[in-house]
């Protein structure tokens, strides 16, 4: 016979494994900090890596962290190739490329045109690695240029969600 204590128990752990957020974490690894874009603030929920090469590069393969408001992960899935990802998938959040020199953010915002920035990442300023595997990349972005524009503030932890092709080499 069941106790009670069993069933109270075996529920708890069923209603944790059935709730929204049990599986949230691992689709949608953290943004947290600020990204403020032309007066703009953007406060992505979700965050994805992508890995491939881009229709304009063929040759070289990128690494992409993908920052989205919407849940876009199912379009990233069904597209070709990076470009889609980067360029079609995202609708409303940031896109970001980034290494030891620098970095680009592609601002995607239903309501403006797509806005692009770049900077070089020295003396604390620009993107700082913490992570970087074949499945997973984590790091800061620091930028407050002398204008306030952009103003970008924020750390990342994102697992790979698609790649194109072979991992690159390092």
């Amino acid at each position: 016979m069941t106790s009670r204590l069993e069933i109270v128990a075996a529920l708890a752990l069923l209603s944790a494994a059935l709730s929204p957020s049990a599986g949230a974490a691992s689709a949608a690894p953290a943004f947290e900090g600020k990204a403020v874009v032309y007066g703009k603030s953007y406060q992505p929920k979700f965050a994805w890596m992508v890995r491939g090469a881009s229709s304009l590069s063929p040759d070289e393969v990128k690494t992409y962290v993908i920052l989205s408001v919407d849940d876009v992960s199912e379009k990233i899935r069904k597209c070709e190739d990076v470009t889609c990802a980067v360029w079609d998938a995202v609708t409303n959040g940031l896109v970001l490329e980034c290494d030891d020199k620098g970095f680009w953010v592609l601002v995607l915002d239903p309501e403006r045109k797509p806005s692009q920035h770049s900077g070089p990442s020295v003396n604390g300023s620009g993107w700082t690695e913490t992570a970087h595997t074949a499945d997973h990349i984590a790091g800061k972005l620091v930028w407050r240029p002398m204008n306030g524009n952009p103003m970008f503030d924020f750390q990342v932890n994102a697992a790979l969600l698609k790649a194109w092709g072979p991992a690159p080499k390092k």
